[in-house]
């Protein structure tokens, strides 16, 4: 089982390519799902 993994979305729009970086975390049984900003963790929370 995983506690924690990474995944990187690139997105291509009119030919200029950005990176999305997040984490998942599995806090007490429960999957939280952080984007990665400039190095720092923002949870995401819909």
């Amino acid at each position: 089982m995983f506690e924690s993994f990474k995944i990187e979305i690139v997105v291509v729009k009119d030919g200029v390519a950005t990176f999305q970086r997040y984490t998942f975390f599995n806090q007490n049984g429960i999957w939280k799902l952080f984007q990665i900003e400039n190095g720092v963790y923002v949870e995401v929370v819909e």
